[in-house]
């Protein structure tokens, strides 16, 4: 549902095509910080093991209590990095999306208003710092602050791999809540992947292995293992600011009428399908993006994979066609 002046809807012109609602590179950003704060912690960690003079098997044990201790500190912090990380990319998507609605009509930005039930409003820090656990966060905060209409049945399930499918939902909130679960979920596989390639570090040092990737030695992997590490959480801050802004923009823009878009691509060489580009040739997973250009697509019948942001590493963005007639006003 919307707010929108009643002399909106005495305009003659009842079609419009709506600036597009881009991700904020400051949320990617803070969460990219927040990541790299984790790892910061585990490189402090590897440095023990760059002088370690014990046997393979007190390093590998030791690996495991260092391991456990960051475990349980991730699965402290998980929650809260993903909840902020949710809660400000959902507050700044509303607001452009608001504002880009309220130029198309040339109105005033505060006479548009967006009415939803989400995480974003209803959640407080005061709560967040009362949680303790993760069964705590999905016992407190999840149940009290989305109450909504529809009512969500059932949350959206965590895949195993580090790329989910699109999140199909009809509220806001349920999108934000399935965006918490999958980043609880990246969070934790900052410290899993990092330990498992310095026990595989140190154990070939042991044995006289020589380090992957031509490391020079064991401390020169170690600092490897720790600039992949971040490599693959700016990866996850990236990719996922992305999807979260898409998703949340795609479901509000259906709960106030708007049913289709024009796909919009980067224009570049990165761009696949670009037959003069990087990858100019498609496949399942991600599909010819290239030649969607300037095409329109329906939210519910998009193509096979899915609507812009919905595929792997994906920079397109949604173009969107909104229609007086259609939409679903206060």
């Amino acid at each position: 549902m919307i707010t929108i002046p009643k002399t909106v809807l005495q305009s003659r012109r009842k079609t419009r095509v709506l600036r597009p609602v881009r991700k904020s590179k400051s949320v990617e950003n803070n969460y990219y910080n927040d990541l790299k704060d984790i790892i910061d912690k585990l490189e402090l960690l590897g440095l023990w093991y760059t002088t370690a003079a014990s046997t393979p098997q007190n390093v590998v044990d030791k690996a495991e209590e260092d391991s456990n201790k960051m475990r349980k500190y991730v699965e402290r912090i998980a929650p809260i990095l993903a909840l902020r990380f949710v809660t400000k990319s959902s507050k700044l998507s509303k607001d452009k999306l608001e504002t880009v609605v309220a130029q198309s009509f040339s109105v005033p930005r505060e006479t548009v208003n967006i009415v939803e039930k989400s995480l974003a409003t209803e959640v407080s820090l005061q709560r967040l710092r009362a949680i303790t656990t993760i069964e705590d966060f999905f016992k407190d905060i999840i149940p009290s602050a989305i109450t909504p209409t529809p009512p969500i049945t059932a949350r959206p399930s965590i895949p195993k791999a580090e790329i989910q499918e699109p999140i199909e939902a009809t509220s806001v909130a349920t999108i934000e809540e399935g965006a918490i679960l999958q980043n609880v979920q990246l969070i934790k596989t900052i410290p899993e992947r990092y330990f498992n390639s310095l026990v595989e570090a140190v154990t070939a040092n042991f044995y006289g292995r020589p380090q992957k990737n031509g490391a020079k030695d064991l401390k020169d992997r170690i600092q490897q293992i720790g600039q992949i590490t971040k490599n693959h959480a700016a990866f996850i801050a990236r990719d996922q600011t992305a999807k979260l802004s898409a998703h949340l923009t795609r479901v509000r823009q259906e709960n106030i009428g708007v049913t289709k878009y024009r796909w919009r691509n980067s224009r570049d060489r990165r761009v696949v399908g670009n037959p003069h580009g990087l990858y100019p040739k498609g496949n399942y997973g991600h599909g010819d993006h290239w030649h969607r250009e300037g095409k329109t697509y329906s939210y519910k019948k998009p193509p096979h994979d899915g609507n812009p942001a919905d595929a792997y590493n994906c920079r397109c963005y949604a173009e969107a066609i909104i229609n007086l007639d259609e939409l679903n006003i206060v």
